[in-house]
């Protein structure tokens, strides 16, 4: 439930990863940025203030969804 809520987050809107929600639920950030399903990687090298739900991350929480 926790990790549906973050991939929905990240995919409806990114959210910082110093701010509210990212220190509330930094467990969950946590194992979820491990398994790849999120990330702050944006370029080659370029790395954002922000998490991001990958393509892994969305076909996680397109299954889920089904």
């Amino acid at each position: 439930m926790r990790l549906h809520r973050v991939l929905t987050r990240a995919h409806r809107g990114t959210f910082r990863v110093k701010g509210d929600f990212g220190r509330k639920e930094a467990d969950i950030i946590a194992m979820a940025a491990s398994l790849q399903l999120i990330t702050t990687k944006v370029g080659p090298q370029r790395f954002a203030t922000s998490w991001h739900i990958t393509t892994k991350g969305l076909t996680w929480l397109n299954e889920k969804e089904d």
